[in-house]
């Protein structure tokens, strides 16, 4: 499977919905790394999140 690395973007919605990717590197601040990483499996695309999705406080 061929890895598409040229492909970004400001609009996670169309990014998501692209059958073209095949993941998505999350590098948002930590306020929008769950809406975020849900709407993209949601789409059923993997993720990379640079962050921890879940802390302890």
């Amino acid at each position: 499977m061929p890895i598409n690395l040229g492909k970004g973007g400001d609009d996670l919605i169309q990014l998501a919905e692209d059958l073209n990717i095949n993941i998505v590197y999350n590098a948002n601040p930590n306020s929008l790394d769950f809406s975020q990483a849900k709407l993209t499996l949601e789409h059923e695309q993997g993720i990379i999140c640079e962050k921890a999705l879940t802390s302890n406080y």
